[in-house]
C-alpha cells in the first residue's frame, strides 16, 4: 500500500496551490488510511490538517522539508515526526533556523543543529535537491557517500532514502541511489512532491511560480516544475515504481512507525514580569483612563454636564471589560501589548488603531 507523503499545501506560499480540504477529500475518496504534509520550513498548517484528517478518520503524518547546509551547500531534506519529542524537536530546528538566520532568502540549520534536534524524528534524504541526487548530479558519488554517512551516524535507522520520479534528471540517478540503499542496508522511499492536485493545474501553478519569482510565463530561462509534481494515486505510483515496488510498499511501514497525533491545547500565553498582573492591569487601566478622560474628553464637553457623571460611566465600562479579560487569564497579554505600545511610541513608530492597541494606553 502507499502513502502520500510529500504534499505541499497552499501554507507554502507561493509555492503550491493544495488547500487541505481539497487534499483531505481526495485522500478519503481514494480510501488511504494516512496522508503526509510536509510544507516549506514551517508548521503553520499542523493543526488545521490535523483535524481535518483526524475528521475525515486519516492518519496525519506531519513533516517539513527544510534546508540543510551540508558539506558546503545548501540541500533539502525533510524530517517527520516520529514521537511528541520530535515535535518539538522539529518546531526547536525550525525557530532557531528563522530566528539566528543571516540569509534572508533562506532558513537554513546546521549538521550540529540537526544532531542536537535529531530524536524522535525521521529523516529522508529529499529528491533532486537533496544532497544525494544533487551531489549525484554533479558526478560526486564520494561526497553523496560521505553525506549519507554523515546522515546515517545521526539517524541510525530513522533514515529513509527517498526516490522520486517526477523527471528524467531524477530518474536517471535512481540506480545508483538504490546501490548506496542496499549497500549501507537504508530502507527506500518512493515519494512525489505534490504542489498541485492534479496534473490539469500545472499551468496555473506555473503562474502562481511567476509571481513568486517576479518572472513571466513565456520566458524559457527560469525555474520550472513539471505537470508530474501533482497528487499521484496509488495506481499512478505502482506504474511509476513497478521496477522496486519496496520503495512502496516502504511508505505504509513508514505510516506505522509514526506514534504522534497533533491535538488542540489550551491557550497558553506568556506571563508578564510583575507580582499580579490582575492588579497591575487595574492600576494601569484605571490610569490610563483617567489620562484619556483628561486629554480627550472633559475638553470637549458642555459647561452643563457633569464630568463626575461621565466619568463614572467610564469607570463602569471599564470595570465590565476586566471581568471579562481577567476571568479569561488575559491580563498580563494586555499588559505585554501595553509595553510593546509604549516602546514603540517611545522611539516615534507610526502605529496602526486596531486589535488590541488601544485597549490599554
Amino acid at each position: 500500500m502507499y502513502i502520500a507523503l510529500r504534499n505541499h499545501s497552499s501554507y507554502s506560499l507561493l509555492e503550491s496551490s493544495i488547500r487541505i480540504p481539497e487534499l483531505i477529500d481526495t485522500a478519503k475518496k481514494l480510501q488511504m488510511p494516512a496522508l503526509g504534509l510536509c510544507d516549506q520550513h514551517h508548521l503553520f498548517s499542523a493543526m488545521e490538517f490535523s483535524l481535518a484528517c483526524k475528521r475525515a478518520k486519516i492518519f496525519p503524518i506531519l513533516g517539513c522539508n527544510v534546508t540543510l547546509v551540508l558539506q558546503n551547500h545548501c540541500w533539502d531534506v525533510g524530517l517527520w515526526v516520529k514521537t511528541s519529542q520530535g515535535y518539538e524537536n522539529l518546531c526547536q530546528l525550525i525557530s532557531y533556523s528563522t530566528v539566528h538566520n543571516t540569509d534572508t532568502m533562506r532558513e537554513k540549520i546546521t549538521l550540529e543543529q540537526l544532531k542536537k534536534f535529531s530524536q524522535g524524528l525521521i529523516l529522508t534524504t529529499g529528491g533532486k535537491f537533496g544532497p544525494l541526487y544533487g551531489l549525484l548530479g554533479q558526478n560526486k558519488p564520494k561526497e553523496a557517500q560521505e553525506a549519507l554517512n554523515l546522515l546515517q551516524e545521526i539517524y541510525k535507522d530513522h533514515l529513509y532514502i527517498e526516490l522520486q520520479r517526477c523527471d528524467n534528471t531524477s530518474r536517471a540517478l535512481d540506480e545508483v541511489c538504490i546501490q548506496l540503499a542496499y549497500q549501507e542496508n537504508i530502507p527506500l522511499l518512493a515519494t512525489n512532491p505534490a504542489f498541485f492536485m492534479d496534473a490539469k493545474d500545472f499551468s496555473a501553478h506555473d503562474a502562481l511560480r511567476c509571481i513568486a519569482l517576479g518572472r513571466y510565463v513565456i520566458e524559457e530561462d527560469r525555474p520550472k516544475l513539471s505537470p508530474e509534481y501533482c497528487f499521484k494515486t496509488q495506481k499512478e505510483m505502482e506504474s511509476l515504481f513497478s521496477d522496486i515496488p519496496e520503495a512502496l510498499s516502504n511508505t505504509y511501514q513508514f505510516f506505522q512507525r509514526i506514534g504522534f497525533l497533533l491535538e488542540p491545547c489550551s491557550v497558553r500565553i506568556p506571563s508578564f514580569p510583575c507580582e499580579n498582573e490582575k492588579e497591575l492591569l487595574h492600576i494601569e487601566s484605571q490610569k490610563g483612563l483617567e489620562r484619556r478622560l483628561l486629554k480627550h474628553i472633559f475638553p470637549k464637553l458642555p459647561k452643563s454636564v457633569d464630568q463626575e457623571e461621565v466619568r463614572q460611566r467610564y469607570m463602569h465600562r471599564l470595570s465590565y471589560e476586566r471581568s471579562i479579560i481577567e476571568p479569561m487569564g488575559f491580563s498580563g497579554y494586555f499588559l505585554i501589548v501595553s509595553d510593546f505600545i509604549r516602546w514603540a511610541k517611545k522611539i516615534i513608530f507610526l502605529l496602526g488603531q486596531g486589535g488590541d492597541l488601544g485597549q490599554v494606553p
